[in-house]
């Protein structure tokens, strides 16, 4: 009961609508800044949190809710993957990078925040914090990016489904991505990040690919011989 009263007032706090969009429901109005989302949040369950761990006993046997997902949450996930079926793979090759240091194969990025010099056109980039600048290279992230959402999509659904299509479409990505010599992915991020006229890459460049840890949803799923076995056989 003290755990509803508090969800209660968190989502009272954010004063949205829900209505319904004819293809399930959608929140309207206006929407909570981060700070509002995040105090709120806090001020209704970590109290909550440090009163369980007060008072109950340090047991790793204590019954978790179980939740089903697949049936929660099938039809966003069908509508999801059905849409990914229409999108052929698209990988860094088809976005060539004329300012990276390396070849077509090589991911390559600019650090965002990184400008041309009005005293110095022709010179290194200099750095204006928390500007984005929207002309420097980032193709290959977005890249990265629209694979870190197809991914999960078909594989979910092969798994609800078990239609083979999606199982399927999900590995013609990963032979275009790190199979198909035409269109592969070299294993490095030498080229992330870089900064014109300064670095031709960073070590920072790691966070690129923080998208990445989406699209191997299938390796969580590897206890499932009969997923694991489709995937080698296509592949």
């Amino acid at each position: 009961m003290r755990a509803t009263r508090c969800l209660e007032r968190m989502i009272d706090s954010f004063e949205m609508t829900i209505k319904n969009d004819g293809d399930g429901e959608a929140i309207v109005g206006p929407r909570p800044s981060r700070r509002t989302f995040c105090a709120a949040a806090i001020g209704a369950f970590v109290p909550l949190l440090a009163k369980r761990r007060l008072f109950l006993p340090a047991r790793e046997d204590l019954p978790l809710p179980e939740i089903d997902v697949a049936a929660i949450d099938r039809t966003r996930i069908l509508r999801a993957a059905k849409r990914y079926l229409r999108e052929a793979p698209v990988t860094i090759t088809a976005f060539p990078a004329v300012r990276s240091a390396g070849g077509k194969h090589d991911y390559f990025s600019e650090g965002d925040y990184w400008w041309p010099d009005p005293a110095n056109p022709s010179g290194p980039y200099i750095q204006r914090d928390g500007l984005s600048n929207p002309d420097n290279f980032i193709q290959h992230r977005r890249a990265l990016l629209r694979l870190s959402v197809q991914m999960p999509a078909l594989s979910a659904a092969w798994l609800i489904t078990r239609s083979e299509h999606y199982a399927a479409h999900a590995v013609r990505h990963l032979r275009a991505w790190f199979v198909d010599e035409s269109t592969r992915i070299n294993p490095h991020l030498e080229f992330a990040q870089a900064i014109h006229g300064r670095t031709t890459g960073r070590g920072i460049g790691i966070i690129d690919t923080l998208h990445w840890s989406r699209s191997l949803v299938l390796r969580r799923y590897s206890r499932d011989r009969d997923l694991w076995r489709m995937m080698c056989a296509m592949t």
